[in-house]
């Protein structure tokens, strides 16, 4: 079904249509006269910044995700165990309780391959995707950001990441976070 709403001019003096095609038939009916108040505003933002905005002081920034130091966990703390069953089909309807899964595991583990590898049972493939995906980073490390490839062309040609859910991807730059910092020590 194809809609479109025709108005013969903004400020509301003409008659508007609404032009309708559904499985190949089209008809036309008019809707009535436009109202002044029911014009396109010339500016439609909500509110205009104040002349002496400053984006540093004034702006109120998101709090980061904070994650814990990777095996940062004291001797005699609960290790988190296996994910919930549930979480497994869909972990994007589990997201908090995922993430705080992790943080945990995060937390628990000496290296990123210990991350990975207690991810096993939510996200199997994890370490391959893992792996990918630092391939990627390595060849792209070097090009502009106009430089690089479409990143569906890339999954198309099978040289992409294709994640799941938010939390295996979530996962994975974590994963490949880690790698990349352990390296550069």
């Amino acid at each position: 079904m194809n809609s479109e709403v025709l108005q013969d001019t903004l400020e509301g003096s003409g008659v508007s249509t609404a032009s309708v095609t559904h499985r190949g038939g089209t008809s036309v009916a008019s809707v009535g006269e436009a109202e002044a108040s029911q014009a396109i505003p010339e500016n439609p933002v909500s509110e205009p910044f104040p002349e002496d905005f400053n984006w540093p002081d004034d702006y109120e920034w998101p709090e980061p995700d904070v994650w814990p130091e990777l095996g940062s966990t004291a001797i005699g703390d609960d290790h988190p165990g296996e994910p919930d069953e549930a979480w497994i089909d869909d972990p994007d309807a589990y997201l908090d309780k995922v993430i705080d899964y992790m943080k945990r595991l995060y937390a628990h583990s000496k290296n990123s391959d210990e991350f990975i590898t207690a991810l096993k049972g939510l996200f199997p493939d994890l370490r391959e995707k893992v792996d990918r995906g630092l391939a990627l980073l390595a060849e792209y490390r070097d090009l502009d950001d106009d430089e690089l490839p479409d990143p569906d062309a890339d999954i198309a040609a099978g040289r992409g990441v294709t994640y799941l859910s938010g939390a295996e991807m979530l996962a994975a730059e974590i994963a490949e976070e880690a790698e990349l910092e352990s390296d550069r020590v």
